[in-house]
């Protein structure tokens, strides 16, 4: 074997052991907390700076690469061991919390009957279908809302004139770290739980996270649970 083809061999291990690396700690990054995702953003910079490094050619940037390669394989390590051994508990399945049995109305229903499920179940959200397709979610506040700029009685106005038509989900096999990180991101309390043709298998909230870590006592997730309340509680910025 030629010092060429050894010089690119020992490069591709180095890249592809920092790849993978990368990857297992992207995947879990729903699990940190805010000051974990500032640190990783500086290293994402820096694996970008490393990246660019790979692509030249000859025996010193290949050295050069290697010793790069291995400070940011430590770096990585010592960070994942740091900020994810004690989110375990955020890795629990969606489906572990959500509420599976879940009123729900159609499109096409009147308001009235909507804030007569709310009523009924004493919840402030119902999942809206139309056949057995969910197309949205309404709320006490839609209907708050929408009775007052429409000027109408609930009985004549339809569910869907009312609704949110964007419909953030999750799946039950998804974790409540990921859950909670598409809350933040979306500024919502409730996520329809969805199987993968699309099914209605339940409901989650942040309301039932809330009770599920007040049991468990986790550092890490109380973290995760404080910094998705915050962003979903803050107010808009003024335009």
């Amino acid at each position: 074997m030629s010092i060429t083809t050894d010089l690119r061999h020992a490069k591709r291990e180095a890249v592809d052991q920092l790849t993978a690396l990368r990857d297992e700690a992207k995947l879990l990054l729903h699990l940190l907390s805010m000051d974990a995702r500032t640190r990783w953003n500086q290293l994402e910079r820096e694996i970008a700076a490393f990246e660019e490094l790979a692509d030249r050619d000859g025996q010193k940037a290949t050295l050069a690469l290697q010793d790069t390669a291995l400070g940011l394989t430590r770096t990585l390590t010592d960070f994942m061991a740091t900020h994810m051994n004690h989110s375990v508990g955020l890795l629990t399945s969606v489906r572990s919390l959500m509420i599976a049995h879940v009123r729900t109305c159609r499109s096409d229903d009147s308001l009235a009957r909507a804030a007569q499920v709310m009523w009924e179940t004493d919840c402030g959200a119902v999942p809206v279908l139309t056949g057995d397709t969910v197309v949205g979610v309404i709320t006490d506040r839609d209907v708050c809302m929408a009775s007052y700029t429409q000027g109408r009685r609930l009985e004549d106005m339809r569910v869907d004139s009312a609704m949110s038509k964007a419909l953030f989900r999750c799946g039950p096999d998804e974790s409540v770290g990921a859950a909670l990180a598409i809350m933040a991101d979306k500024r919502v309390r409730r996520l329809p739980v969805l199987s993968r043709s699309g099914k209605l298998l339940g409901i989650i909230s942040i309301s039932d996270v809330t009770r599920w870590a007040r049991s468990l006592a986790n550092p890490a997730v109380e973290a995760a649970l404080t910094d998705a309340l915050a962003v979903i509680s803050a107010r808009p910025a003024s335009a």
